[in-house]
């Protein structure tokens, strides 16, 4: 579409953006979804419940799920993660070019690799950020 000036009788052709604004039939907005929990894959290790969370913008695994995955050597990090407490935790380094499924979906993705607390009621051993 040209931006010349429009005289007398002409046609504009719109796209369907334009119809749904004009026709008010906007589709409802969906609840943020925040976080949830997804089953994925590492190599051959099966991860159940491994935690999307969407407000956070790096990769952590566990020490423990990275010492069995047998990933290649770890490499050294100055990053440091604030949590949400304000305690500030320091990686033991970054898994780099790590290949992670997702039902048919497989992604390559960095990890923090972190301490984790084991055997609570919430025992996360993958936390997915958004990189969006």
């Amino acid at each position: 579409m040209s931006k010349t000036k429009l005289e007398g009788t002409e046609v504009v052709r719109l796209n369907e953006n334009y119809l749904t604004v004009l026709t008010c039939k906007l589709s409802k907005k969906c609840r943020y979804p925040g976080a949830f929990f997804t089953p994925c894959k590492i190599r051959t290790l099966s991860i159940g419940k491994a935690w999307a969370n969407l407000g956070a913008s790096i990769n952590i695994i566990s020490c423990s799920v990275y010492e069995a995955l047998k990933l290649r050597q770890m490499e050294s990090s100055r990053v440091c993660i604030e949590l949400v407490d304000r305690k500030v935790i320091s990686p033991k380094g970054l898994a780099e070019d790590v290949l992670i499924s997702i039902g048919h979906l497989v992604f390559l993705a960095e990890f923090c690799v972190v301490n984790m607390p084991t055997g609570g009621a919430e025992d996360f051993t993958l936390i997915l950020g958004d990189h969006s």
